[in-house]
Order: C-alpha cells, then structure tokens, then sequence
C-alpha cells in the first residue's frame, strides 16, 4: 500500500500527540507541518524531517501532492481552514469542535455536502476501546433499554485552551458520546454553568438532556478539579455500565431480583454481580487517524461524520443558552443540519 502524503496544521498539545502517532503509522508520510512558532516547527522537524515547514496554515493546503490533513489549530481558525480544504479536495480530520459556533458548524455542513467532501470530526472518544466494547455490549443485548446516561470529564485548568470554554472543550465529548449511545438526538437541554477561574468563558458546566422514549444523560465538565477524570456511567434495563475512559476499562453490573441483602441492618438492598468485559489495549488516537486514513483513501465513510460533529456544537451552544438563561429549558436547533 503507498504511503499516503499527509499534512499537519498546528503543533499544540494535541497537534504534537497527532505528530507522534502519525510517524508510526506505516501507510503514513507526513509531508507538511505547520505553526506559527519557530519552536514548535522544529520540535515537529526532528520528527519528521523530510516535511516541509510552513508558517502559514494555509499555505500547507497548497503542498505539492498533499492528500490528506489534519486540523489541529485552535477553533477559531477551523472554519476557515476546512472551507479551505474542501475548496482543494483535500480530505480532512479536524480536531474538535467542528467549529466555533452553530453558524459557522452549518455553514461547513452546507459546504461539505455540495461538494462531497470529506470530513471527519476528531471526536476520538468514539474510538475509545472501552467505549467500542460498551457499544459491543449494548448491541449484542436483546431487547436493552436505555435509561439514563452520567457522564463525568474534569480536569486542572489547562493552559492550552484560549478561545473555547470548558463546554466546548471538555463537554463536547460526552454530548458526542452520549448521542452515539442513545442512537439519537436530544429534544431539550438544562444546564448551568460558571467561572470561577478565568473571566469571559465558562470553567465548570453541568446539563442534562432528555431524548426520545425517555432517556436522559447528565453531563458534567470542569476544570476546577485537582486531578484528571473521566468517567461513564450507563443505566439499562438490563443493569449498568460503568466506563473509566482514562484506564480504558469497562464492567456490567446486573442486579440480581431474587437476591437481597440488608445495609447496615436496615436498608434492603440487591447486591450487584458484577463483571469486568475486556477491552483492546490500544490507542484511541491511532485507531482514530487510521479510519481517517482509510477514509480519505477512499475505504470507507468518516467514522465521525461533519454532521456529527456540527449536532455536538449545536448542542453546547444549547447548553450555554441555557446556563445563560438561568436553567431554562432549551430546544435545540439540530433541525437545521438536515436543512443543509
């Protein structure tokens, strides 16, 4: 199989994690690498040396021979570097969020679309193994039905992060996670949200949605927490998953109805049987970029498509309505995507 020529525009922390992968990846080359910072190009350089550095992003979409890219810039600049890679038929992965607001998440979509671009939207949660085997188990279970949806994502306040706000940042994972579980979208949105941090953007967040047929998820994100954690939690009928996304681990814990115990001496209560379901040890990161790469080739469609990534937007600007609105329920605008 020939090396797909591959280019990387921004060489942040995520940019670099992309780096370090692609130059593993055997029907990979990374011929163009792109920031602004002196530095960071020449970190970049050391490990691909054979690349041409530019500073400018947009240049890099005009490379000799450039067949696929990758959009690791900050979200402000995602707009107009995918309308610049559709224009040049460039298949793209694009970090997430898609974009920087629904406006701008559509107006991508509309373009895509008439041009038959493709897009994939770096959500590389869906790629977590304990996330494939939770789907995995969820598909294979007859007659399973979805009762509720916790989800957890906190960390320190990261210096990374400039332009977006904890939503846009950490929640967009679990909007995407929770929608790709609940096999549908959400008909409305309550959320609060905050800063205690940092002024102008919002560093803790918590909303709850409610689907079709009665499902809800619970999400909430922080970066006023003194470690890292991200947790999953998904109630069946048939019992709970409970997801480490960090350890990459997932259990089920059926309860048992003829079963019952005492807490305490007071309290009946049944206790769970609980059993760990394996998952691969792999990289999400890696499994994200090859279905990128097959995707560009041609192989097959975008794991994560441009219209999943525009819903998640969608949704975190329903969830900061709703937090600015004081709690007050929001339908989201997602009609509009199929409009496109």
């Amino acid at each position: 199989m020939a090396r797909m020529k591959v280019g990387l525009i921004g060489l942040g922390v995520m940019g670099r994690n992309h780096l370090r992968v692609l130059a593993t990846l055997p029907d990979a080359e990374i011929v163009a690498i792109s920031d602004p910072v002196d530095a960071a190009r020449d970190a970049a350089l050391a490990v691909a040396p054979s690349a041409t550095a530019y500073v400018d992003a947009a240049e890099l979409l005009d490379h000799p021979g450039l067949e696929a890219a990758i959009i690791a810039a900050p979200t402000r600049f995602h707009a107009a570097l995918v309308i610049r890679a559709i224009e040049r038929k460039i298949p793209i992965l694009v970090e997430k969020p898609l974009a920087a607001d629904s406006a701008q998440a559509l107006d991508l979509v509309a373009r895509a679309t008439a041009a038959g671009a493709i897009v994939q939207v770096g959500h590389v949660e869906r790629f977590n193994p304990a996330v494939t085997r939770l789907f995995e188990q969820m598909r294979g279970s007859t007659g399973e039905a979805l009762y509720a949806i916790e989800a957890m994502r906190e960390s320190p306040l990261p210096e990374r992060i400039s332009d977006v706000g904890v939503v846009r940042d950490l929640m967009v994972h679990d909007i995407d996670l929770a929608c790709a579980i609940a096999g549908s979208s959400p008909l409305s949105v309550t959320a609060v949200a905050g800063s205690r941090l940092i002024e102008g953007r919002e560093d803790f967040a918590e909303a709850l949605f409610t689907f079709p047929g009665g499902a809800v998820a619970r999400i909430r994100a922080s970066w006023l927490a003194p470690a890292k954690r991200r947790q999953l939690l998904v109630t069946t009928s048939a019992g709970a998953y409970d997801v480490s996304l960090l350890q990459r681990t997932v259990s089920f814990t059926s309860a048992d109805p003829n079963s019952s115990a005492m807490l305490d001496g007071f309290a009946p209560v049944q206790p769970g049987r609980t059993a760990d379901l394996p998952a691969a040890r792999q990289e999400p990161l890696a499994l994200e970029l090859r279905a990128f790469l097959a995707a560009a080739r041609g192989e097959a469609k975008p794991a994560v498509t441009i219209h999943d990534g525009a819903r998640a937007v969608i949704l975190a600007d329903a969830v900061l309505e709703s937090a600015r609105g004081g709690g007050i329920p929001v339908r989201p605008k997602l009609e509009a995507i199929a409009a496109v």
